[in-house]
């Protein structure tokens, strides 16, 4: 076989090969991801205490979770605590997405800003 055969061959491989993966380059750390499915949910967050809007999940890739902009804001708490008051606040009609440069998979949970009950969005996606 000629050279330049060979050569074609291990450079139509490595086309091949990267079309075939794809990865996300985190500093020095190389993840794959891969979405399969993604699920839509509501949830109310409740005038008091902690809704729990979303369990944990070891499959969790990525979360997106939007305020309906006719709520009242929400304190997200991924502490798996009942503490009032504590948090990442999430304005009305304001998103909060967890990626792999934020990953998160444990137990997320909600809780109203002012004591008044509001409505979030999640898309929870898993691989």
């Amino acid at each position: 076989m000629e050279i330049k055969n060979i050569i074609l061959i291990l450079l139509a491989l490595a086309v091949i090969g990267f079309a075939v993966k794809q990865d996300v380059k985190l500093g020095a750390v190389t993840n794959q991801i891969r979405l399969v499915t993604c699920t839509n949910t509501t949830s109310t967050v409740a005038t008091s205490g902690a809704t729990t809007i979303l369990a944990g999940n070891s499959a969790r890739q990525y979360v997106s979770i939007n305020v309906a902009s006719t709520s009242p804001a929400v304190y997200l708490n991924m502490a798996n605590s009942t503490a009032t008051a504590a948090g990442t606040i999430i304005q009305a009609g304001g998103r909060y997405e967890i990626t792999q440069d934020n990953f998160y998979n444990g137990v997320i949970k909600a809780l109203p800003v002012g004591g008044t009950a509001g409505t979030v969005y999640i898309t929870e996606c898993t691989e």
